[in-house]
């Protein structure tokens, strides 16, 4: 039903595919867990002990247990590629009648390098059978000429892009010149396939980060370090002042003529602000919900999103 609204409206929906891990309560892990060796699943987690029930998780997160993974196709059970690619085929073609109209436009896809690449090229193959104009980025935090093309992604989430543009704009004692800056865009332009720069994701802050305006308040970090306040590192995470944000135009008026896909991380066109996770979280701020309980702290920025209107129209 939303994709249908959605494409009425004129949207393109893409969606995050997250085929390294699922969360404990996903019906195929409650499955091996009270089954064990039995379970029609046994095969598709990475399970470092049957008695006691051990298994690995994501990052060492018990939450998040991970998939089994091997050289030859990258997921090692047979039943799980194929769950991810009728997961795949759903989403993509949700009737099945071979028209991909009604289904998502692309994929978002999570930690894609903690799975050996040639999953993904069989992966693609198949996206790209049902749609292909489907849009498919991965979210690598380096450079990662390997992933893009025919083998894996058409794009990645470019942190490559936005490392150097928020060391040039708001570092001060670590800033970066105008040639440096331009020297490494231009060192991605060289490695990365031609037909990948006008599409890569050019961000410059995400749900993993802390926000541009805060990022600008707390200069000279290394990018998306030292900024979660509860792992006790000094964090200035209160309201930015006028010249913070008059950086963030600069660097919105930076990201949106530059070659590749800008991406805008919902509420940095009014002027949100915050420390990494779970702060950068916080629900968006809406006009037509004004006033808020903290009137002073959570407000839209009306010259914010006006410039931020008049960038985008620029592109």
């Amino acid at each position: 039903d939303f994709i249908r609204v959605a494409k009425s409206m004129g949207f393109k929906v893409i969606i995050d595919g997250v085929f390294n891990h699922t969360g404990t309560e996903h019906p195929a892990f409650r499955d091996v867990r009270a089954k064990g060796k039995e379970s029609r699943f046994a095969d598709w987690y990475e399970i470092t002990s049957w008695e006691p029930f051990d298994y690995e998780g994501w990052w060492g997160f018990k939450s998040l247990p991970v998939f089994r993974k091997d050289e030859t196709n990258g997921i090692a059970s047979d039943s799980l590629r194929e769950h991810i690619f009728a997961v795949t085929r759903r989403w993509m073609d949700p009737n099945g009648d071979g028209d991909p109209s009604d289904g998502i436009d692309g994929w978002r896809l999570d930690v894609p390098n903690e799975v050996p690449i040639v999953f993904w090229t069989q992966w693609r193959e198949l996206v790209k059978s049902i749609n292909p104009n489907a849009y498919v980025s991965g979210e690598i935090w380096t450079r990662a000429e390997e992933y893009l093309g025919s083998q894996a992604f058409d794009a990645v989430m470019n942190y490559e892009f936005a490392k150097p543009a928020i060391a040039w704009v708001a570092n001060r004692e670590q800033k970066l010149t105008a040639s440096e800056v331009d020297r490494r865009f231009a060192e991605l332009r060289l490695v990365y396939p031609a037909a990948s720069i006008p599409v890569m994701q050019n961000l410059l802050d995400s749900h993993d980060t802390d926000r541009i305006a805060s990022m600008i308040k707390n200069p000279d970090r290394p990018y998306n370090e030292r900024n979660r306040e509860q792992e006790g590192h000094p964090y200035d995470s209160g309201r930015p002042d006028p010249e913070h944000y008059r950086r963030q135009r600069l660097l919105a008026l930076m990201q949106m003529p530059h070659e590749g896909a800008p991406m805008i991380y919902y509420g940095a066109e009014v002027g949100m602000w915050g420390a990494s996770d779970p702060v950068n979280r916080k629900p968006m701020l809406w006009k037509d919900l004004e006033p808020y309980e903290e009137p002073e702290e959570n407000f839209v920025d009306k010259e914010m999103l006006a410039f931020y209107r008049a960038a985008t129209r620029l592109r």
